[in-house]
């Protein structure tokens, strides 16, 4: 925190209270209520002291850096042009600056090298917090009295994880922007920026749009994420592999209902091992090509992979969000019935391999499975087939869930 120096009251302002006070008691001594009143008074006239001389604070002198050479304050406005100068189009708040925390050369030179970092506002979280870190570096309050004012080191730090991309892209940020450079200091109060509204906000290069989700930015650009619909498919493209999933996916719908059907019909007959497996399988699969047909139920597919600021979704579920909950409900649905009639297809697998053994010869598996018929194994085993079958495609979305693993992968982004 600034070691700021503020008497309270001053010696003037001692007097000036003291007439106040006096004239309003010899003027109401016959009242309660004005006591109160002048106490109120007194109060709110020390306050507004206070307060005028904590607008000038007295900062230490650490956080300055003393500008020995002549010349070393620049005046802000110079003779680029009549209007004021602007740092990355925010007024300065001062009349000097200074030009060798950067090494400018000129106010030109420092204005160019500020105008190379525009190119961050493609990178929203970055451009928020790095745009008064850049103005405290190349256009720094100078006075003739103290000097040069410090940057903050913390604000340096803060630049760090959002501009990541400075470090990969340059193999490091340079030496004069390294937060442990002595042009760095920490604990001096307000920055030179700090009150400075900047007009310029971050944008997102198409195709990647605005995001405040962690979960959906794209790797190195904070704050922007890839779209919903894959932007490396037009969108005849898009309707092209919509058709697609619609055609194969209702042939499975009909095919599996028709199977199910079939069993219901004769299910007394039908109830039996290993027939029953394919009554489970076609169950799962079933159930699964509803989910996947489930998108095409008027705008269920946007509700289902987009957010509401567009971007598609990720990371789901997360706790607290106001997005819809088709998305891990639909995963559900389709991850666990698909999952768990593969494990039905093991268990079916494992029954005919039973089944042919016992065909392939009869006497001796017989004779191996104590008198009794391969059916009749099974049957003392489907407790087994059901407990695999259902609980490890349980465990495994369950797992999925927890851990925020769902998402749209139509567009892979090599996380």
């Amino acid at each position: 925190m600034a070691n700021v120096c503020c008497k309270c009251p001053s010696p003037a302002f001692s007097l000036r209270l003291h007439s106040v006070s006096t004239l309003l008691r010899l003027r109401a001594l016959s009242s309660a209520s004005s006591f109160c009143f002048v106490l109120f008074i007194s109060l709110l006239l020390s306050w507004a002291d206070c307060q005028a001389q904590h607008l000038t604070p007295t900062l230490s002198p650490h956080c300055y850096r003393s500008t020995n050479i002549t010349g070393a304050c620049v005046p802000v406005n110079s003779s680029l042009s009549a209007e004021r100068m602007t740092c990355l189009g925010a007024d300065i708040p001062f009349t000097h600056t200074s030009l060798r925390l950067a090494g400018s050369s000129s106010l030109e030179d420092a204005l160019e090298k500020l105008h190379l970092w525009t190119a961050l506002q493609n990178v929203p979280q970055c451009w928020a917090i790095i745009q008064p870190f850049l103005c405290s570096v190349y256009l720094p309050k100078c006075t003739s009295a103290h000097g040069v004012t410090r940057p903050s080191k913390q604000l340096c730090e803060r630049t760090r994880k959002p501009c990541q991309i400075v470090h990969d892209l340059n193999n490091g940020w340079p030496d004069f922007l390294q937060c442990d450079h002595p042009n760095f200091v920490s604990g001096c109060g307000p920055e030179n920026y700090d009150y400075v509204s900047f007009n310029t906000t971050g944008r997102c290069e198409p195709p990647l749009v605005r995001t405040v989700v962690p979960e959906s930015w794209y790797p190195g650009v904070e704050g922007c994420g890839l779209p919903c619909e894959n932007p490396l498919f037009s969108q005849d493209e898009h309707k092209e592999a919509h058709i697609f999933v619609a055609v194969f996916g209702s042939i499975c719908l009909a095919c599996t209902l028709f199977t199910l059907m079939t069993f219901i019909i004769d299910w007394k007959n039908a109830n039996r091992y290993p027939a029953l497996i394919i009554f489970f399988i076609n169950a799962c699969f079933f159930l699964g090509s509803v989910g996947w047909m489930a998108q095409f139920a008027g705008d269920a597919r946007t509700e289902i992979v987009c957010r509401k600021d567009g971007t598609a979704r990720r990371g789901e579920p997360q706790l607290g969000s106001k997005e819809s909950v088709w998305c891990p409900v639909i995963f559900t649905l389709v991850y666990y019935f698909l999952v768990a009639g593969i494990c039905w297809y093991v268990m079916l697998a494992y029954a005919w391999c039973l089944t042919f053994t016992a065909l392939g010869g009869a006497s001796a598996r017989a004779a191996d499975l104590g008198g009794t018929t391969p059916r009749e194994v099974l049957r003392t085993r489907t407790a087994y087939f059901h407990i695999i079958s259902w609980c490890s495609p349980l465990v495994l979305t369950i797992v999925c869930l927890a851990l925020s693993e769902v998402g749209d992968l139509s567009c892979n982004e090599g996380k």
